[in-house]
């Protein structure tokens, strides 16, 4: 898997903003990216697991999370 696939519009037209979107890739990580109207993804998170201290950006924390995939 190269990645995770979301129905465009069920984020466009949610009515909470950011989205949560989890996902689990075959090697059983989970994560939960909070993605807005714009498809931006704003934060990512381990699923069941509070990151803390960390200083990287949302997208930098996506794509490390999306290497594992």
């Amino acid at each position: 898997m190269d990645g995770v696939t979301v129905d465009e519009e069920s984020i466009k037209t949610a009515a909470r903003v950011p989205v949560i979107v989890p996902a689990k890739c075959g090697k059983g990580h989970s994560v939960v990216l909070f993605v807005d109207r714009n498809l931006t993804v704003r934060d990512v998170e381990a699923a069941a697991e509070a990151i803390q201290g960390d200083s990287k950006d949302a997208v930098d924390k996506a794509q490390g999370w999306m290497d594992n995939f």
